[in-house]
């Protein structure tokens, strides 16, 4: 009721796990007051000491969790690490990369250069995308650094300025009725994606499609 499931590792992931994520947005909306105040009182340079702490948190995140574990124990499993990394401070860089889109769309900052650079923007947000799951793949640590987020949100953030700029083709074909229509039901999506699959796991098994119930 209160969304505070993600402050303890026992429940973090107690409920439908896709829902840890909720407890991230209820501390969000608690603070965003906050940051809303200091994009307005000092403009981009608020909005970038928002993602300066988010970084320096989740790094010293890091240097605690290596300093107390090993290996296999430095895995997404470990709940107390996911609990510290997963507060809502950890997670300002990318908060803080979709104000600073916003800030860009309101002011409607160089959409003229953005139309002319749209594809190569394009190819740099699907290599940055590309470089995020292939240093996410690393090792079993690579998911407390803040460097994969930083990449994944980089590659989202030109998307979406590229898409809002007037005449952008990304924008058009994002704008599809489909898209529009998947788009207003994607996060209900989200949260009963998992538990479908489970619910279906057993029959498949009996069934004898065990590689499609791990899938």
């Amino acid at each position: 009721l209160l969304l505070v499931h993600t402050l303890f590792p026992n429940t973090f992931l107690g409920l439908d796990s896709p829902m840890w994520s909720l407890g991230i947005e209820a501390q969000f909306y608690l603070l965003f007051p906050l940051a809303v105040w200091l994009a307005r009182r000092f403009d981009w340079r608020g909005i970038g000491l928002l993602v300066g702490i988010s970084l320096l948190y989740r790094l010293q995140v890091t240097a605690i969790a290596h300093a107390h574990a090993q290996g296999i124990y430095l895995g997404p499993m470990n709940m107390t690490i996911r609990v510290d990394a997963n507060l809502f401070i950890g997670r300002w860089m990318e908060f803080g990369m979709g104000m600073w889109c916003a800030l860009a769309v309101r002011r409607r900052a160089a959409s003229g250069v953005l139309r002319q650079l749209e594809w190569p923007l394009l190819a740099v947000a699907l290599l940055l995308y590309a470089a995020a799951q292939a240093y996410a793949e690393g090792g079993p640590d690579r998911w407390i650094p803040p460097w994969d987020d930083i990449l994944f949100g980089s590659a989202f953030s030109i998307v979406l300025r590229i898409s809002c700029s007037s005449g952008s083709s990304i924008g058009r074909l994002l704008s599809h009725r489909s898209l529009l229509w998947l788009g207003s039901i994607s996060y209900s999506l989200y949260l009963v994606h998992l538990p479908i699959p489970g619910g279906l796991k057993p029959s498949l098994m009996r069934l004898g499609y065990g590689g499609i119930a791990s899938i």
